[in-house]
C-alpha cells in the first residue's frame, strides 16, 4: 500500500510536470506569436485541471491498494 508521503511526491510530480508544460506554452507563444501570449485567466484554468487530475490519480491509487 502506498504511503502519504508517496502519494504527494506523485501529486508534486504531477503538478511540476504540469507547470513545466504552462511556462513551456507561454514562451512558445512569445516567442512565435511576437508578445500574444495567453491569459492568465487560461494558465489558471490549466493548472486547476492539473491539480485536480493529481488529486484523483492519488485517490485512485490509494483506492486501488486498498
Amino acid at each position: 500500500m502506498p504511503s502519504f508521503g508517496l502519494l504527494v511526491l506523485v501529486m508534486s510530480s504531477a503538478v511540476g510536470y504540469g507547470a513545466l508544460n504552462e511556462l513551456v506554452e507561454f514562451y512558445i507563444q512569445l516567442w512565435f506569436l511576437q508578445g500574444a501570449a495567453g491569459s492568465y485567466g487560461a494558465i489558471c484554468w490549466d493548472m486547476s485541471a492539473v491539480c485536480l487530475g493529481a488529486l484523483l490519480a492519488a485517490i485512485s491509487i490509494k483506492l486501488r491498494n486498498l
